[in-house]
């Protein structure tokens, strides 16, 4: 009982987290900081590219690159490309790619995906989709690609105490 508990909370944590931390295009500020910034008007993209950190509230997420495209002067997408890394307190999001549409709510996060929290508990996999509409959380394996045999994989530390 103590285990299905502990991995109970454990999965709570995952998606309180990510939603209460959540990115909120529509209040507050976002800070960016690159080593370059590329503007294309015609467009309506952003590019920061080189050391990338975007802040906003308690989510810091660093990458390579981030793509960032507007429509009538508001946030439509949020792609981080290369090396992504959402730090969110002590928890980890670990991908090659990550990207957020606001039309949709919804995050994902693309290839070698890895949640870390407290460095104890971790879950791998190559997709994570988190719809912040409905609170739902998906995290999935390469299927197309069966010749990697590749499974979503788990890893818990188990509390031992047996008081209750």
């Amino acid at each position: 009982m103590i285990l299905r508990l502990n991995f109970i909370l454990f999965i709570l944590l995952v998606t309180l987290d990510l939603n209460s931390y959540a990115f909120n295009l529509n209040n507050g500020e976002i800070n960016i900081e690159s080593n370059n910034l590329n503007v294309n008007t015609n467009a309506k993209t952003a590019e920061f590219i080189g050391n990338v950190i975007l802040q906003q509230n308690k989510v810091k997420v660093f990458s390579n690159k981030l793509l960032i495209t507007t429509q009538s002067n508001e946030i439509e997408q949020i792609v981080f490309l290369n090396n992504v890394k959402f730090q969110i307190g002590n928890k980890i999001i670990l991908g090659d790619k990550a990207e957020y549409k606001k039309k949709d709510n919804i995050l994902k996060i693309i290839n070698n995906v890895k949640y870390i929290n407290n460095q104890d508990n971790e879950i791998i996999g190559d997709l994570f989709i988190y719809n912040f509409n409905n609170k739902i959380s998906k995290l999935s394996s390469d299927l197309k690609d069966k010749s990697k045999n590749k499974r979503v994989k788990a890893k818990f530390k188990i509390n031992k105490d047996v008081s209750s």
